[in-house]
């Protein structure tokens, strides 16, 4: 459990430094820097294809089929 919890945080803490490095080399404005910095630091991706990944595929379907709208969902946020 500790393991689960600590990658998690650690998932953030990564996406957190890439994106934050991402907005300064692109020079945005501290507003819009705040709103992308947090908004592309979300993992939601993630927790959906491990929820996908628990769901039974004789009830969902096959998993990759499944993630495909969960991929684009996130692409186009």
């Amino acid at each position: 459990l500790f393991s689960m919890i600590a990658a998690g945080i650690l998932l953030h803490c990564v996406y957190l430094a890439l994106n934050g490095g991402a907005t300064h080399v692109l020079k945005l404005p501290w507003n819009e820097r705040k709103a992308v910095w947090l908004l592309t630091s979300q993992k939601t991706l993630p927790v959906a294809i491990t929820v996908l990944s628990y769901l039974p595929e004789e009830d969902v379907g096959e998993h990759g089929l499944i993630a495909i709208p969960c991929i684009i969902g996130h692409l186009s946020q």
